[in-house]
């Protein structure tokens, strides 16, 4: 088990925070770069149209769902899946300020981004279990990464000519010609602004990231069927068709252009799978067994799996015996 020291658990804050700190840059103090447009293009005259998905809706939606499905499937193993496996409790006791604490509080302070690597009193739990965890710091790293596109490109909306109304007659350009010295009528500079940041597309990338997640978890963590196998798998697929289903719907919102939906899938599928497999390290043993029991020799657990060696366990318990005798 990996066990983090204050100053480590202190650098993990501070690299989350650093991480964030370049949405709250390109939103306040930044503007995109400014790029003309063609005046046959016809595919930035599309009408203004409300979104379907709203962030606020998108929020609610990637960040609740995946820290509720965390804690119910932990909440199901630590209470009914490994103690009906191992016949006893499957976890230390986690001691933070004199109480014990169910173990279900030690999975979400792992899930946090801390290990449970060491049984004491634990100053840093609480901050680290409702503020930071590797979910979070996935999330900001997607968002980070979108803006960095959306900002050097400053790709046009479809949208874009009936959000900007630009000073130029717009009925006398005709033909391949290039407008790039123009300046917007509306002056609601938000709208201007937010015109110009098509690529790639926000709500696809961080809905893909955060369904991802769920879905990789669900395949790790929950090794038991469902009371069908099918089950499983279809929850997933749920949670799959939900991001692509949020990502055409910008499309139909004249909101982003196809390809722009496209690579911001791509990119919340690559940063989810990125962070589960290689930042997490799901799976492995050492990391996501959470100390079934002091001595590993005594149950043959292998890694990345929920079921236990009977034979092993049958072997230590005669040398136990004889050993009595």
């Amino acid at each position: 088990m990996i066990t983090y020291s204050p100053v480590q658990i202190s650098i993990h804050i501070l690299l989350f925070g650093l991480v964030s700190l370049p949405i709250l840059i390109f939103n306040k103090f930044v503007w995109p770069y400014r790029r003309g447009f063609y005046c046959d293009d016809e595919s930035i005259r599309y009408p203004f149209k409300e979104s379907t998905v709203s962030m606020t809706v998108l929020n609610l939606i990637i960040f609740p769902v995946p820290i509720l499905t965390i804690c119910l499937v932990e909440m199901y193993r630590v209470m009914k899946f490994e103690p009906a496996t191992l016949s006893r409790p499957a976890e230390k006791v986690e001691v933070l300020f004199g109480y014990k604490l169910h173990p279900i509080f030690s999975r979400l302070y792992y899930y946090s981004g801390a290990s449970i690597g060491s049984y004491h009193d634990d100053l840093h739990a609480c901050f680290l279990f409702f503020c930071v965890g590797f979910f979070l710091l996935g999330a900001a790293a997607t968002q980070t990464i979108t803006d960095i596109g959306k900002y050097s490109i400053g790709r046009l909306r479809p949208h874009f000519l009936a959000i900007c109304q630009p000073d130029i007659d717009l009925k006398s350009c005709v033909g391949h010609t290039y407008i790039e010295n123009f300046s917007c009528t509306n002056y609601d500079d938000w709208l201007s602004k937010d015109a110009r940041l098509s690529f790639p597309s926000g709500h696809s990338s961080l809905v893909a990231y955060g369904m991802l997640f769920i879905v990789m978890y669900l395949q790790i963590r929950v090794q038991w069927d469902i009371y069908n196998r099918l089950i499983k798998p279809f929850i997933q697929f749920i949670f799959i068709c939900l991001a692509i289903a949020i990502g055409l719907s910008r499309i139909s919102n004249y909101k982003h252009h196809w390809s722009d939906v496209l690579c911001g899938l791509a990119l919340g599928f690559f940063t989810a799978s990125l962070l589960v497999i290689h930042v997490m390290q799901m799976g492995k043993e050492e990391i996501w067994h959470f100390g079934v029991t002091d001595d590993k020799s005594t149950t043959g657990i292998e890694a990345g799996k929920d079921s236990v060696n009977l034979q092993t366990i049958q072997t230590n318990t005669n040398i136990d015996a004889s050993r009595d005798v």
